[in-house]
């Protein structure tokens, strides 16, 4: 497998414009600047198609974009204002097809049945998942018959939740992917002697390697997509403490 990394998902698409990708697929194709992206891509690869997958469950808000001026620039430029809606979209594939059609019955036509629910096809591809995403805060050569607390942050870091946890042995947190280091690192000051794990790491990856380690797992999020995707798992358990 030939994997390329890149700093932004707009460079990343127009790498695959100048090798001629025959299938874009991009979690989200919301936005003026998203669009000029794809625009270009079009330019270049007229006979392409430009997909996109199921990025969380905002993928089914129809909701996203509330100022009357940004719908009409949106509107007047093709952009999508719901995930899916760019004029330059071809499909948009989901784990939940008839949730996404209610919600955006005009996007019907788009919508692709994922056949496999994510939690499956984690399990499934689980050691490629490592071997791409390898958690340094996580002994691989331990097991604990314990508990372990893990607070799923989203965009803000909530420091209160942080010392309410701290009460407890076995704690993990998992920052969200746009939380900047310097944002991090000012907590992972003030609190050492709680694991951090990677920020760029999948949420839903450590959930299903902290869930193997631990007897008991308790999640503590705000409305996290991880958890509503690994919710099955036996061993886990949604904490509300925000």
């Amino acid at each position: 497998m030939d994997v390329k990394f890149f700093s932004t998902r707009n460079i990343a698409i127009r790498y695959a414009s100048r090798n001629k990708s025959e299938n874009l697929y991009i979690d989200s194709d919301i936005g003026l600047k998203t669009q000029k992206e794809l625009i270009l891509f079009k330019i270049f690869n007229k006979n392409s198609s430009i997909n996109v997958y199921e990025e969380g469950i905002g993928t089914y808000r129809n909701n996203i974009i509330l100022s009357k001026f940004k719908k009409i620039a949106y509107k007047l430029t093709g952009s999508a204002t719901t995930f899916g809606g760019s004029f330059f979209t071809s499909k948009i594939y989901v784990f939940d097809k008839n949730k996404y059609i209610k919600n955006n019955p005009n996007l019907s036509n788009k919508a692709i049945q994922i056949d496999k629910n994510f939690y499956t096809w984690i399990k499934e591809n689980q050691r490629n998942l490592f071997e791409l995403f390898p958690i340094a805060a996580l002994d691989d050569n331990k097991k604990h018959n314990e508990c372990a607390y893990m607070y799923i942050s989203d965009w803000n870091i909530n420091q209160s939740i942080i010392d309410r946890i701290s009460i407890h042995k076995n704690i993990y947190i998992k920052p969200h992917p746009h939380l900047q280091h310097n944002q991090i690192d000012i907590y992972i000051k003030k609190n050492k002697s709680i694991q951090w794990i990677d920020a760029h790491i999948p949420a839903e990856l450590a959930i299903l390697k902290l869930s193997i380690f631990y007897n008991k797992l308790f999640i503590i999020h705000n409305n996290s997509s991880a958890f509503h995707y690994m919710k099955d798992i036996k061993n886990i358990y949604e904490t509300n403490l925000m």
